[in-house]
């Protein structure tokens, strides 16, 4: 199963709010404090990981 997926011409002030937060802000917890180095390492591997396999070809043939 597909889904066409359009962006809103209104967005909600959560969208707002987060399409103008980093990756930074996203990881850091509601304290400030900052991700656990083993945290980041294992993202890092996982976007790797996704980069590598998820391409528009593949993402094509999976309607």
């Amino acid at each position: 199963m597909a889904a066409v997926i359009h962006p809103a011409a209104n967005p909600s002030a959560r969208v707002a709010e987060v399409r103008a937060g980093t990756v930074d802000d996203a990881l850091t917890a509601p304290d400030g404090t900052p991700p656990h180095p083993d945290t980041l390492r294992d993202l890092t591997e996982a976007l790797a990981l996704l980069s590598r396999h998820l391409t528009p070809e593949v993402v094509g043939r999976h309607p």
